[in-house]
């Protein structure tokens, strides 16, 4: 029976209306036609396998945009997801992309939606290209990019901030070369989080905490081995090259593998291939100075002994010069030349004496010079826990933890008093 006849409007059924929007999607959108959207992600979320997107329009400023919610089941997403990790990407907010896919209407919510079947990857690696390039050269432009590399690094390296993930290939690649070196570095270790959505942050409070050490650090150092595109992300992060430029200690890098090159090291003040060669650079710098040192010893040792080779040959000379004096007026003058020769080799002995006394000054000093010579006379040294040496008994306090070296070891002890005899007053 219809309107006119009852007098009441026509209703449609639930499932009569869902029929009607069926029809009238199929008849825009025939089944099987697919289409491409672009979109700015809001949200993207993962559940069992599939992936669930929000998109909205990027031209859209409006306080309540259109939301399109489209979902990609586990079988195509999972294809999509390892060709996104192969180029290193990582769906997030705030990314527009483009999807290919069918729209669908979900009657148990009566929602529209989207099944994407394909992701432009190629489009999404060109944006990401561009913005990297674009934040180089803003870096650049500002000085970001530039500012650590004026930070001086001592001629001898040898204390060592160190940002790693603990136990890792990287960490352990880097401290085997400077342990192989038995050089005496100091690392001051800092573990951090080296891949994931909070690593950049991680690292970032690493090198706050690292740079406000006093006296400064020799050299502060990150470290990660090689991995995914996706895993060394987070050393493109804009707020970790503006805190190594912030940093007022060098910074170095050793971060992934031969070709691998991140904002990160750009912005260091040195970069390396791995954390291997980062280590071999240190030990390499400690030890063209530790050469130079040895040179130089070996230079004032060759020295020494050209000198007392000279003083030989001219002693030598002198004798053979009065033997021959001696010899060619001993008929007329006896007396005299006797007493001449007394006066002579006097000289000689006074000449032989003092030339033997600047040896052994020379030797003895040269032996007495090292470290090891001055803890074999007797002598100790002291030191607080952080590596200083205490040369004052006013500059210790009660409780604290003492080391001290002798030629047989060392011995740590804490302070309990400290008894200081006063000083002379000063008189004028």
């Amino acid at each position: 029976m219809n309107e006119e006849l009852t007098g009441s409007p026509v209703a449609l059924s639930i499932g009569q209306l869902y029929d009607r929007l069926d029809g009238a999607l199929n008849a825009t959108f025939p089944v099987g036609t697919t289409l491409w959207v672009e979109g700015e992600l809001v949200k993207v979320t993962s559940k069992s396998g599939h992936c669930y997107l929000d998109l909205v329009d990027p031209g859209d400023r409006s306080r309540t945009p259109g939301v399109l919610g489209a979902k990609c089941w586990q079988r195509t997403w999972t294809g999509i997801q390892r060709s996104l990790s192969r180029e290193g990407i990582t769906l997030r907010a705030g990314m527009t992309i483009r999807v290919r896919g069918e729209v669908d209407l979900y009657r148990p919510r009566g929602q529209i939606g989207f099944v994407v079947s394909e992701l432009d990857v190629t489009s999404l690696l060109g944006q990401l290209a561009m913005a990297r390039a674009e934040l180089i050269q803003t870096l650049k432009r500002d000085g970001t990019i530039g500012k650590n590399a004026e930070r001086p690094v001592p001629d001898l390296p040898l204390r060592i901030g160190l940002i790693a993930s603990r136990g890792t290939e990287g960490c352990s690649d880097f401290l085997g070369q400077l342990a192989s070196s038995r050089f005496g570095f100091e690392v001051s270790f800092v573990n951090s989080l080296m891949q994931g959505a909070t690593s950049a942050q991680s690292v970032v409070a690493a090198l706050d905490q690292l740079g406000a050490i006093a006296p400064p650090l020799d050299v502060i150092v990150i470290v990660r081995g090689g991995g995914a595109k996706t895993d060394l992300t987070a050393f493109d992060d804009e707020r970790l090259a503006r805190a190594i430029a912030a940093t007022p200690v060098a910074v170095w890098t050793g971060i992934g593998h031969t070709g691998d090159e991140s904002i990160a090291d750009l912005a260091a003040g040195r970069s390396h291939i791995t954390p291997t060669a980062c280590g071999g650079a240190l030990v390499e710098q400690v030890a063209f100075v530790h050469h130079q040192v040895i040179d130089a010893a070996e230079q004032v040792l060759r020295g020494s002994e050209s000198l007392l080779r000279d003083a030989e040959v001219d002693i030598e000379r002198r004798r053979s010069e009065v033997v021959a004096l001696s010899v060619a007026v001993l008929e007329g003058a006896r007396r005299s030349i006797r007493a001449s020769v007394e006066r002579i080799e006097r000289a000689v002995k006074h000449v032989v004496d003092r030339a033997a006394e600047h040896l052994v000054h020379t030797t003895r000093l040269a032996r007495a010079s090292g470290l090891n010579q001055q803890l074999e006379r007797g002598f100790s040294i002291t030191r607080r826990e952080s590596g200083q040496i205490v040369h004052d008994v006013l500059e210790l306090k009660q409780g604290e933890v003492l080391t001290t070296q002798f030629a047989s070891g060392t011995v740590t002890s804490t302070v309990l008093t400290v008894d200081a005899e006063p000083k002379p007053k000063e008189t004028r």
